[in-house]
């Protein structure tokens, strides 16, 4: 098995998808492709059927996925809100790919699965859906229960302000509505990473009230007094990120006796009551779980990703032979201050790694095992080759 990827930042669409085309030829030496993953950013709608045919009828992959976003993600470059395609392939004899396009409808029916026969057999799932016309956390969940040993990776789509501005393409069919999940198995294995970003502060407590997203109580204290205390016990640096950067963190490694980074799934506090000092969270509060408050901004967060990467690194004594990449698009440039630079990172830890992805509007991770939607984090999906 092997992977390949190329790209092209032309302005021209189809000058951008002859150029991509040209490369990965190169790059495979003609080699018949069995998947082909596209990321279109910068080009218009109306431009994106033609880019993607021209892609499928000149390389002539067995299966192709494209998608349009804010901005695509490639080996060493990252095109934010400009003018980018990122294409990203695999050879493998053994390869076997299914998909379905799940629709809002699809989600209310109880019991039903969303999973044909073929799905539940994926090494991997992938998933892209649009935030406008599903609900895609209720998705996430029931997938989770559905196919629990399959890792869920993928993004929430970008770049369009409302329903059916959002465009997949797989194997010549459009969809501009719901999600679509794309099943892959083959002679490779796979490793998830969720790098989140964030550093905890003050000390876990127990959550001792809540009501679904609204935690009341924590070691028998309301979170607004425990909030105060925590203030006046930072740093100024860390008062000023305190006030706009602020998250909690779920604890999801019940097992583990001290907690660190990578031991919670980050939520957004979204708003504090000031009548009851209840505090209204991104995620669902259980009674008698572990939360931790925690900060983010670029110092950690590129802290936290090489961390993330090096424990990625050492999973296996194998190299990755190929990468695909959703990233926040409130990460980039204007969380790490310059461009291209979680790209680069990757590429620092794992070489000249074929690699392709997209700016999310949300991205789809597994943390201990289960996945979930998440805000301002990078979900990467590592390869390796099952017959080394």
């Amino acid at each position: 098995m092997r992977c390949f990827s190329s790209l092209s930042d032309h302005e021209n669409g189809m000058s951008a998808a002859a150029i991509a085309c040209a490369r990965m030829v190169r790059a495979t030496g003609g080699q018949e492709l069995d998947f082909l993953v596209a990321f279109v950013s910068g080009h218009s709608l109306a431009d994106f059927e033609e880019l993607v045919n021209c892609l499928s009828e000149t390389l002539r992959p067995r299966n192709m996925l494209a998608t349009i976003c804010e901005g695509s993600i490639g080996q060493f470059r990252e095109f934010e809100s400009r003018p980018g395609l990122t294409i990203w392939g695999l050879a493998d004899a053994n390869f076997e790919f299914a998909y379905t396009h799940i629709k809002q409808e699809d989600l209310q029916v109880d019991e039903a699965s969303l999973l044909n026969s073929e799905l539940q057999q994926s090494t991997v799932h992938l998933l892209l859906a649009d935030p406008f016309s599903i609900e895609c956390e209720n998705l996430v969940r029931i997938l989770n229960v559905q196919a629990p040993s399959i890792p869920l990776v993928g993004g929430l789509l970008s770049g369009g302000q409302q329903a059916g501005k959002h465009l997949i393409w797989i194997n010549g069919v459009l969809i501009d509505e719901g999600a679509l999940l794309a099943g892959l198995s083959g002679d490779f294995a796979v490793e998830t990473m969720v790098a989140q970003g964030c550093r905890p502060i003050g000390q876990p407590m127990f959550v001792t009230a809540c009501e679904n997203n609204v935690v009341c109580e924590l070691n028998h204290e309301t979170p607004m007094k425990v909030l105060e205390n925590l203030y006046f016990e930072l740093s100024e640096q860390d008062q000023r990120l305190f006030r706009h950067s602020l998250f909690v963190g779920f604890e999801m490694s019940p097992f583990k006796d001290r907690l660190g980074r990578g031991d919670f799934l980050i939520r957004q506090v979204v708003g504090v009551d000031e009548d009851t000092g209840y505090i209204v969270t991104g995620g669902l509060a259980v009674e008698k779980g572990i939360v931790q408050f925690q900060l983010r901004d670029g110092l950690t967060a590129r802290e936290d990703l090489l961390n993330m990467l090096s424990k990625l690194r050492t999973a296996r004594s194998q190299a990755p032979i190929g990468s695909l990449v959703f990233s926040c698009l409130g990460r980039g440039r204007g969380l790490f201050g310059e461009s291209n630079y979680e790209s680069r990172v990757i590429a620092s830890q794992f070489g000249k790694l074929p690699l392709a992805g997209m700016f999310s509007n949300g991205e789809v991770g597994p943390v201990n095992g289960e996945s979930f939607v998440h805000g301002y984090t990078n979900c990467l999906l590592m390869f390796y080759d099952k017959s080394e």
